[in-house]
């Protein structure tokens, strides 16, 4: 095997050729390999080339012949396939490989001149479609990057192009096989052949594809959309009319990873090694992070993981939430979050005086994103200055992990302010909530892994493991304290089985929280210990409300996919890995159980009984507010092609949902008051409405009304009586402000403040 070290080199050689150094001619007759495909091989006798080699000796030159691509490492294995010598003539260095096959004749410049490029091997005239068809798919000139600079004549066939590449990639923190492998990828895509045919194939697409595909992969990443509710709300729900007298200010409480993180310091020896890293302000899944997982993961999971003893911040990192609506409009460029919810409201006037969004660190529980960040503050703060500004009370929108966020946040404020959401909330909008937690959370936790990496094949899997290794991915979860509030609670009946033991014992809700607690206390996070036990205090408490009688509770969410709902054990077949003992048993397969996890009904990610059972149970949310509005969407992709990536106007999973048209048209209703208007005046709900365009009529109605496909109210009558028989507890205020942080600030005494 050749030496790793002068093969990772190759690259360098090449970029520092740009100023034409030639270096020392190679010896007489060597002769050099190169690599070429399978059928182009040339023959072991030899014959073909006497007269190339003839021509070289009647020169004096002394022969060269072309070796490997750019930066290939050669080991054993590529000797094994290595094909047959071939000597090149320099008189002619630029030789295709269709040419190899030619026969060789006397004098070998009248060979190469007088197969002109556009006759055939036998010298008769190539057809146009001929001659078209091996521009396009006959193989390009081979060049030998390595030897290339052996002479003036050799280094003369490598573009300028081409040195600009291999100087940018050999600065580039890459393995040497990865050096070579992109080179090669970036050399061939910036080819003139590759682009025609490219062009070619794009312009076939576009004229040959059928009507509406092309605009299908389009509206995957498209928000300006013609026929998007906002344009033509007023039209339907106001008559023509702009003025809205009843439109409340909007407040928005994105969810888990759909706001964004930024790195705002970090001293990581893996992160300062990158040439072209800089930190500060880099998005979690930026550009710069992105190409930090793909070449150095455990620097990424290092950057983004909490204090495994405090679970606060790292001491060699710092982390924290992008503010505005730019945090969570894209995920990543093009993948829209909350973009269309935006669009869509100020479409119909609102604007940063009358709509806020307030991000925080996802990856830290609600107290503690309080406790570090303030975050409590900043929503009160935020909801009294839009109802002020505004002289309306506001509409609260919670999506996923942002539920739990806003139940926290309603009860810290009743604790300190009775009637705080009752005054300042007119409309509590949950999309997709977690009320009662998400299965996903136990098995990020217990396990490093969800659905999405248990069900992948084993040779994939395997790949995966040495790419991030399971130890790697639940160190990284037990750190966030964010997956031990988003544990399944409330109702143990809600998650039978949710955990299932190698030896057939089946957790629920308690169990599994209490193994997950054994886990973490083995790998060391202790603030994961400390987050469980306090959780295990209220995990049988339902998560109510504060008592608002002024206060509308809508919830919106997606049936008919499968959403986690449990999980399968077995012990880890690698029995010297002591750390950890569980993995998932992925030969588990049944009528709902593929790959060990077993699926129930919900919005492909958050289960039916955690999206609904507050909005639906009689102890539920009924007992805290005015009014509960339940409306479910049915998961649809009838009108969308399979091109379209996001599931269209009507899906209904769990993320793209915040696209579907009929979710934005209830928000809407609810933010502008017309909801408000249906039920004050109910004969005025039903009305109909002739679309101008196409001239169809059709009933619509201005308050939003209870619509439920899936058979959630039978399931909780017939399976979760006990549930049923559990108390809505209040909200009771604290005693005392003596142990909390309120006047901290002020830096008052405890006697002082007393006196007041």
């Amino acid at each position: 095997m050749k030496d790793t070290k002068g093969s990772g080199n190759k690259v360098a050689r090449a970029a520092s050729s740009a100023a034409g150094s030639a270096a020392s001619s190679p010896r007489k007759g060597q002769v050099r390999y190169r690599r070429t495909l399978q059928g182009q091989r040339a023959e072991t006798d030899g014959k073909s080339s006497e007269g190339v080699v003839a021509a070289t000796q009647a020169r004096r030159v002394a022969p060269v012949v072309q070796s490997a691509a750019l930066m290939h490492i050669e080991t054993s294995i590529d000797a094994m396939h290595r094909p047959p010598p071939v000597e090149v003539s320099p008189s002619n260095p630029r030789v295709s490989a269709a040419r190899r096959y030619a026969p060789s004749v006397a004098g070998g410049q009248h060979h190469h001149r007088g197969q002109h490029k556009g006759l055939s091997a036998s010298g008769q005239p190539k057809s146009r479609w001929m001659r078209l068809r091996s521009f396009m798919f006959g193989r390009e000139e081979f060049v030998d990057f390595d030897n290339a600079f052996a002479s003036p004549t050799d280094s003369a066939k490598v573009t300028d192009s081409q040195r600009r590449t291999a100087r940018m990639i050999e600065r580039l923190p890459l393995p040497s096989w990865m050096k070579h492998n992109l080179f090669d990828v970036v050399d061939f895509l910036t080819r003139r052949r590759v682009h025609l045919v490219v062009l070619i194939l794009a312009v076939l697409m576009f004229v040959i594809a059928p009507e509406g595909v092309m605009e299908d992969v389009a509206g995957s990443f498209t928000v300006d959309e013609d026929a998007r509710p906002g344009l033509t709300f007023f039209k339907k729900y106001n008559r023509g009319d702009t003025y809205l007298p009843r439109r409340h200010p909007v407040v928005i409480m994105p969810g888990f990873i759909t706001g964004a993180l930024e790195v705002w310091e970090t001293s990581l020896p893996c992160a300062r090694q990158k040439s072209f890293f800089s930190g500060f302000r880099q998005r979690m899944f930026g550009p710069q992070m992105i190409y930090l997982i793909l070449s150095d993961p455990q620097c990424w999971l290092d950057m983004f993981s909490m204090n495994k003893k405090t679970g606060m911040d790292r001491d060699d990192t710092k982390v924290r939430a992008d503010s505005g609506f730019a945090s969570v409009d894209y995920f990543v460029p093009g993948y829209w979050v909350w973009a269309k919810v935006l669009i869509n409201l100020a479409d119909i006037g609102y604007d940063p005086q009358s709509m806020a969004v307030v991000t925080y660190d996802w990856r830290l529980s609600p107290g503690k994103a309080h406790e570090r960040d303030g975050f409590f503050y900043q929503v009160r703060n935020s909801l009294r200055f839009l109802c002020q500004k505004n002289r309306k009370r506001a509409v609260v929108i919670s999506h996923s992990y942002g539920a739990t966020v806003a139940l926290a946040f309603f009860r810290w404020a009743e604790q300190r302010e009775s009637g705080f959401m009752d005054r300042h909330v007119a409309y509590y909008v949950n999309v997709g909530g977690v009320a009662m937690g998400v299965g996903k959370a136990a098995s990020a936790l217990l396990l490093g892994d969800a659905r999405d990496t248990l069900n992948i094949q084993w040779a994939a899997r395997k790949m995966f493991d040495t790419f991030i290794s399971q130890e790697a991915r639940y160190g990284l979860s037990r750190s966030w304290s964010c997956l031990v509030s988003m544990l399944p609670r409330g109702c143990e009946e809600a998650w039978p089985g949710l955990t299932v033991l190698p030896n057939g014992t089946a957790l629920g809700t308690r169990g599994t929280a209490e193994l997950i607690r054994g886990e973490c206390q083995r790998s060391g996070h202790e603030d994961c210990v400390r987050q469980i036990d306090s959780f295990l205090e209220t995990i049988d408490d339902l998560p109510s409300l504060p008592q608002a009688p002024n206060t509308t509770v809508a919830c919106l969410y997606g049936v008919g996919l499968p959403a986690e709902a449990g999980y399968y054990l077995m012990w880890n077949p690698d029995e010297a890995n002591i750390e950890t003992p569980y993995v998932g048993n992925s030969s588990v397969f049944n009528n709902n159980t593929s790959h060990g996890v077993r699926m129930s009904d919900g919005d492909d990610t958050v289960p039916l009984m955690s999206l609904a059972y507050m909005c639906r149970a009689v102890n539920g949310w009924r007992r805290n507010v005015g009014r509960v509005v339940t409306r479910e969407f049915n998961h649809s992709v009838s009108g969308a092609s399979s091109l379209n990536l996001r599931g269209g106007k009507l899906s209904a999973k769990h993320v793209d949902i915040l696209g579907n048209y009929e979710m934005l048209e209830i928000i809407l209703k609810i933010a502008s008051g017309i909801d408000e208007e249906g039920v004050e005046k109910p004969e005025n709900d039903e009305f109909n409405y002739t679309n101008a365009d196409t001239g169809e009529t059709s009933t619509l109605q201005r308050r939003v009304h209870d619509r439920i496909y899936s058979d959630v109210d039978f399931i909780i009558r017939s399976n979760l009586r006990s549930c049923l028989r559990k108390k809505n507890k209040p909200i009771k205020p604290i005693e005392s402000y003596e142990d909390d942080d309120e006047f901290a600030w002020s830096g008052t005494s405890k006697s002082s403040w007393q006196q007041r």
